[in-house]
């Protein structure tokens, strides 16, 4: 469900390009649906109507606390705003929210993957004998990717946007790796990302894009 919201929020993209308001909206506000059925999935809940999709969301996700509340509110004023009414300038909001409402969908859904598969570990553990842990070898330390982001036919600033939201949720010094397309992306998000202090650590061109190493700044 995640992978089409992304799908979504690419459509959606293009759709403003064209000027095509209504439909990019639309499309905005169905991907930032699908990205919360994406979560309610972990809870053993099935899209039954967008609003129940939203009330549950809410309950389940939202007044916890367990999503930034910047990014989740804006599926609640998608439902009360009419976007038959949206001119681009309105439209390019709405695109941008739902971007930043989908991102943070993925960093809460793999928390809780990471969360189920280290209480799955510590499960297996206490089941087994306790064993004699034996040194392990010496190695030099590596520097290694810790995450990485297909941005690959995301238009300017959605590839942006969608980057620097990835690199807030690592510590200093992370690396994170992208790929972009090349033309528009690969001429200002490098620029950007640098100008908000962090350094591109590698570029490497494969076939028609770039793939960038990113390395977290303060």
């Amino acid at each position: 469900m995640l992978e089409e919201a992304d799908r979504l929020i690419y459509e959606a993209g293009l759709q403003l390009e064209r000027d095509e308001y209504m439909d990019s909206a639309q499309h905005a506000y169905e991907a930032m649906i699908k990205a919360a059925d994406a979560l309610l999935t972990t809870e053993g809940l099935q899209h039954i109507d967008n609003e129940a999709t939203v009330r549950e969301f809410r309950s389940r996700f939202f007044e916890p606390g367990i999503v930034f509340p910047g990014f989740g509110a804006h599926i609640f004023k998608a439902v009360k705003e009419d976007a038959s009414t949206f001119d681009r300038e309105l439209t390019h909001r709405r695109v941008e929210e739902a971007t930043l409402f989908v991102e943070e969908a993925h960093n809460v859904y793999g928390r809780m993957r990471i969360r189920q598969e280290e209480e799955s570990s510590t499960k297996k553990r206490e089941a087994r004998p306790a064993r004699i842990p034996k040194a392990p070898p010496k190695a030099e330390p590596v520097e290694e990717i810790v995450d990485s982001l297909d941005l690959k036919g995301v238009a300017c600033p959605f590839n942006y946007v969608q980057a620097k939201i990835r690199l807030e949720t690592m510590n200093v010094g992370q690396l994170l790796e992208i790929t972009i397309d090349d033309g528009e992306p690969i001429e200002n998000v490098p620029k950007s990302l640098t100008n908000d202090g962090h350094e591109i650590a590698d570029t490497k061109k494969v076939g028609q894009h770039y793939r960038l190493v990113i390395r977290k700044g303060e």
